[in-house]
């Protein structure tokens, strides 16, 4: 090198070397739930990629991705997701499930994906699934609860498969700067609704029966009044006193 001019070769070498270094992505995923007690649940989960080093979008390798999911009241039952609480958590498996599928298709020869970050509104199933990652699966003798339990150990065994892939995996609290968050719990909201309309049907269809009812046995009880006779009317019968 002389007279600050640059070796070709090093110049090409260099350029190779940046273009087959690979860029490093995160996995970013927002999920939210909306759910009724008894009644129904919507969860949302929102997927978008980013750059690990610098957090810059990249849609344009990976595009986002959107899971909508819907329970009624007896899917609650069925997906065992009857408190606030599962719900919550089945909610980081599907967005766990959504990374898995995600990795399962590729990403492009010029990326490559480093780590899954996991992100819930409940403060509550955030340190749940923490503690239990970080205790492993013996620590779940110590939860009362059989269905807790069995959600507890979905979500770690989901963790566990991403981390075989090499991956960081991480599942944090919601800091609400995101606007795939906030359409995460809009989705959560549509589905929650949906879920349980035909339950407030149901309620207003007993309520306007309830108010029927009430209503014929007013009407029938006006009606005994009024065909009653009136005290002026009756005969007397009255026992009359002879001296």
């Amino acid at each position: 090198r002389m007279g600050g001019e640059t070796s070709p070769k090093l110049s090409q070498s260099k350029m190779m070397e940046m273009q087959s270094k690979p860029i490093y992505l995160a996995l970013i995923l927002h999920t939210s739930v909306d759910h009724l007690h008894r009644q129904g649940a919507g969860i949302g989960v929102v997927q978008r990629v980013e750059c690990a080093m610098t957090g810059i979008t990249k849609s344009q390798l990976i595009p986002s991705q959107q899971r909508k999911y819907s329970f009624t009241r007896e899917k609650l039952v069925v997906d065992n997701v009857k408190t606030a609480g599962r719900a919550e958590m089945l909610a980081v498996v599907h967005a766990l499930g959504l990374a898995r599928a995600t990795m399962k298709r590729g990403c492009p020869k010029t990326a490559q994906v480093q780590r899954v970050n996991v992100f819930s509104d409940s403060l509550k199933a955030v340190q749940t699934i923490n503690y239990h990652l970080k205790h492993g699966l013996e620590s779940l003798d110590g939860v009362k609860s059989t269905n807790d339990g069995s959600m507890i150990k979905r979500v770690v065994t989901k963790v566990r498969e991403l981390s075989r892939l090499g991956l960081e995996v991480a599942v944090a609290m919601s800091d609400g700067k995101d606007k795939a968050e906030a359409k995460a719990r809009t989705i959560a909201r549509q589905k929650g609704r949906k879920a349980c309309k035909s339950r407030h049907r149901l309620r207003l269809a007993h309520a306007n029966l309830v108010k029927s009812q009430q209503e014929t046995a007013g009407d029938r009880e006006a009606c005994d009044l009024a065909s009653r006779p009136k005290i002026h009317d009756r005969p007397n019968t009255t026992p009359v006193i002879v001296g």
